[in-house]
């Protein structure tokens, strides 16, 4: 091992003289979790760190590093107050009875807790900072080998202390109904300096939720929260819902927001205007993800303006139901320290045309001025299998709709979600490559099939060429058009793409195609083709629309499978020279 650096501080213990300065072995999580139980285990750490700053720095290291959660204190407390025994849960109605399948290890306490049971508790305790529940939808997560709903019991047995159970914890993640009916990890939050909340509800329970009981609990941090995230969870990403009726307890709440508020994260529940409008005054704000009807966004562009609105504002995410609306709010705003821009279309709003033109126009003309402009994404708040299998084109996108674009010299990510129909021919895709030297992730999702692309694989090949820096690339192609030997001989190979979506391209020659791919993409290993979308369950989707889609279909997993082919060879043929060196040496 290297000797120490005298000028190098220890990550783990903070001294200069330390023998082991970088610490390899803590980035591993099995290696942390032996050491915490080390820890815990009585009688070792805990009576030496409480003499000795140089342990103390490093024990605090260990619980900061570790995973975010409750569990590890429990085991904290004296062995013969607690045991692990497996208990069978609750079994879902309707489904026949397996003994053990629902059975969950539980901790139980075998006595009564003292107060001086709880000491190496709260000297634990008072190493965390972090703590995240896991949210909805998923089954909750188990630590250490113990499910969390069991605590309850544990925490009605504890004695009260005096002190907050966690004093340092300043970020919380937890689910709504566990705060508004006060269960185990509600007293968690009773006397600590929370600055940052991540709370989750499922979205059957966002109109009978009681908001009223919410902004009680919460009413005395509001004005000092840094990050407030609130997350509306489904089952399936298909079942995703906006509720744009603002609820008014937690509009008041929002109004009693701070200026310290550096993250305001809230899709899917709608905020009114009075709100935007407080939020448009804090200075410190920097992300800020919210929904809002199109009445209500109309009442706000329209209303007085302030002086200074979002002035440290770096991402902006709106999801709502009119462009048009959208544009007002950006020439209001001014982009100058803005970095990403993300516009969804709220679900019930897709007979609304939206005009990209003067959307575009503003956007590229804002962004000039910022140098900082990286992100910009148009997408759909629902996936496909929640919309018609043939929905037309809504907006169309052609050389002359890109180029006001083409002024945001820095833009990094272009996202066209469905709702549009592409038409830049390869005269665009050139002019992309030479005004976005940084592209990394180029997508044009197309709402239908049924309007052949104009850009060929020529127009491909320059784009790729000339944007080495290209990482994913989502586009429609006309692959009928012969490509001329001299684009092909010129044609600079992109090591960086690693994702390639055809998206049901018209192609022909599947071997002819899969070479054309493999010389110009070398790091694409799957071949991605058609609209596939998840829906939470595993299961894909394809849109195809006609005969002709169905072939091309099929042609693009010839090609998909061939490239799969020559990359496993390829590995294989690594594998084997890297042997081959190792056993030379």
């Amino acid at each position: 091992m290297e000797n120490p650096s005298p000028t190098r501080i220890c990550g783990l213990c903070g001294t200069f003289n330390c023998p082991f300065p970088q610490h390899k072995c803590f980035g591993t999580q099995e290696t942390l979790d032996n050491i915490l139980s080390f820890v815990s285990a009585p009688g070792t750490l805990y009576s030496v760190a409480l003499v000795n700053r140089t342990l103390t720095r490093a024990v605090h290291h260990l619980w900061r590093s570790s995973q975010d959660s409750y569990i590890p204190l429990l085991y904290t407390l004296p062995p013969d107050a607690y045991e692990i025994k497996v208990l069978d849960g609750t079994m879902p109605a309707g489904m026949v009875a397996v003994p053990g399948m629902f059975a969950a290890p539980t901790l139980v306490l075998t006595r009564d807790l003292c107060p001086a049971d709880l000491d190496r508790f709260a000297f634990y305790a008072s190493r965390i900072r972090s703590l995240d529940f896991t949210p909805y939808p998923k089954q909750r997560k188990r630590v250490s080998g113990v499910v969390l709903e069991p605590l309850q019991s544990v925490w009605e047995t504890m004695p009260r202390p005096r002190a907050p159970l966690l004093p340092q914890l300043h970020h919380l993640g937890i689910r709504f109904d566990a705060l508004v009916n006060e269960s185990f990890e509600y007293h968690l939050l009773i006397g600590a300096p929370i600055t940052s909340f991540n709370i989750s509800l499922m979205r059957n329970d966002v109109d009978t939720a009681n908001w009223d009981k919410l902004t009680e609990v919460l009413s005395s941090y509001c004005y000092t929260l840094k990050a407030w995230k609130i997350v509306v969870a489904s089952h399936h990403n298909h079942e995703a819902q906006t509720f744009m009726t603002p609820k008014p307890a937690l509009m008041g709440m929002y109004c009693t927001l701070g200026d310290d508020l550096r993250v305001f994260d809230a899709p899917r529940l709608g905020i009114c205007c009075v709100t935007l409008a407080h939020l448009a005054g804090m200075p410190h704000l920097r992300k800020f993800i919210f929904s809002i009807d199109p009445g209500q966004l109309v009442l706000f562009t329209r209303g007085p303006q302030s002086e200074v609105e979002f002035p440290a504002l770096e991402e902006l995410e709106i999801e709502t139901g009119n462009l048009g609306d959208v544009v007002a709010l950006l020439q209001r705003l001014g982009m100058q320290g803005l970095r990403k821009l993300t516009v969804v279309r709220a679900h019930g709003f897709w007979d609304i045309v939206w005009e990209l033109d003067p959307f575009f126009d503003v956007v590229g003309r804002k962004a000039a001025e910022s140098q900082s402009f990286t992100v910009l994404k148009l997408v759909p708040s629902i996936t496909t299998t929640s919309l018609p299998l043939r929905l037309p084109p809504i907006s169309v996108i052609t050389d002359k709709t890109m180029r006001p674009l083409y002024r945001c010299r820095t833009l990094e990510h272009l996202e066209m979600g469905l709702g549009s129909a592409v038409l830049v021919h390869d005269a665009g895709l050139v002019d992309m490559a030479i005004a976005w030297p940084r592209l990394r992730v180029l997508k044009l999702v197309e709402s239908t099939t049924r309007i052949w692309p104009n850009a060929t694989f020529g127009g491909l090949l320059q784009l790729v060429s000339s944007c080495q820096a290209l990482e994913a690339l989502s586009i429609r192609i006309n692959g009928f058009q012969p490509v001329s030997k001299i684009a092909l001989a010129f044609a600079v190979p992109n090591s960086r793409l690693k994702n390639f979506n055809a998206c049901t391209s018209p192609v022909s020659g599947a071997k002819r195609t899969a070479r054309m791919i493999r010389n110009l993409m070398p790091s694409v290993s799957n071949v991605q083709f058609g609209w596939r979308f998840d829906d939470g369950s595993g299961e894909s989707l394809f849109l195809l629309e006609d005969e002709a889609d169905e072939q091309f279909f099929q042609c693009w997993c010839e090609v998909s499978e061939i490239v799969g082919k020559e990359v496993d060879e390829k590995k294989k043929a690594e594998k084997m020279r890297r042997k081959q060196i190792g056993f030379r040496l």
